[in-house]
């Protein structure tokens, strides 16, 4: 990786997503509410919605994707520079439907996470699966990452499967 274009992605800004989940129940006499807070333990019909962030909604998908995704979220690293290894690691992750968080590596904060994530290298593309650490693009390794924390092996993609915070 160019050191000077490195330097320059990581000088450059970034944010930050937040997650925000609603509740939407049916009380005892039949009136519809909708919260922030979830509902009280007689509350019929409630339906749970999160916002932003990485989130699959309930019923959307298989028991098996929704357990892997709460136990072992995904989060790819990439940066402006890394083209092809970066594209061939998110069409992975897409063709799986495998939901999960891109962070684009842009500041020098970025840099440094990365780096402590990444064993002390400044190298993308990284997956973390759960608390596993991936660095670098290998189709096997990141299979097999994926089928323990127990991805299927393919879904149906739903759109905005990656989010860019």
């Amino acid at each position: 990786m160019n050191r000077k274009l490195l330097a320059a992605v990581l000088l450059m800004g970034c944010s930050i997503a937040i997650a925000q989940t609603t509740y939407r129940w049916n009380d005892k006499d039949g009136r519809t509410h909708y919260s922030d807070q979830p509902p009280p333990s007689d509350a019929r019909n409630v339906q749970k919605k999160t916002l932003g962030g990485q989130y699959v909604e309930v019923g959307a998908t298989s028991f098996g994707l929704q357990k892997a995704v709460q136990d072992f979220p995904v989060t790819l690293y990439v940066s402006g520079d890394c083209a092809t290894e970066c594209r061939i690691g998110r069409e992975l992750l897409q063709k799986r439907g495998v939901p999960f968080t891109e962070k684009v590596v842009r500041s020098y904060e970025d840099g440094e996470m990365l780096k402590k994530l990444a064993g002390g290298e400044l190298i993308v593309p990284v997956v973390a699966v759960g608390s596993l650490v991936q660095k670098g693009f290998d189709e096997g390794t990141w299979n097999k990452l994926l089928d323990d924390a127990g991805y299927p092996k393919s879904s149906t993609p739903k759109p905005g499967n990656a989010r860019t915070p």
